[in-house]
């Protein structure tokens, strides 16, 4: 097949599995695109792109740093869980807690401390 037939036989195929769509936009808006998919070392198009399928999806769009970070916290929650576990094991076998309460708060707080960081990053 020669280059020709195979580059028309490409396109035909191009056109079944994808459309392009152009979208204006302000310069500013497009100047902000533009700066974010610089900081995250993308492009405008391919940012423009997963902020459409995540608004499609109804998800929330994690930044590539803001994700590493929330693997570091998944990282030491799970950590902290199997220490709790731990803990419920040892207060099975004694049938007694030393200090229930301070472990509940303290847990409660990691939680609301989570919570924060989350939604203060995703800004």
């Amino acid at each position: 097949m020669d280059r020709a037939a195979y580059m028309k036989n490409y396109r035909k195929d191009y056109k079944t599995r994808a459309k392009i769509v152009k979208v204006t936009m302000p310069m500013d808006v497009f100047a902000k695109l533009q700066r974010q998919a610089n900081t995250e070392g993308s492009k405008a198009a391919t940012l423009a792109r997963a902020f459409i399928e995540s608004g499609l999806d109804r998800e929330a769009r994690i930044p590539s740093g803001i994700q590493a970070e929330l693997n570091a916290f998944r990282f030491l929650v799970r950590n902290i869980s199997n220490n709790i576990n731990q803990i419920a094991h040892h207060s099975n076998t004694v049938k007694h807690v030393a200090n229930e309460r301070g472990l509940f708060q303290w847990l409660q707080a990691l939680e609301s401390h989570v919570l924060d960081y989350t939604s203060e990053r995703l800004k």
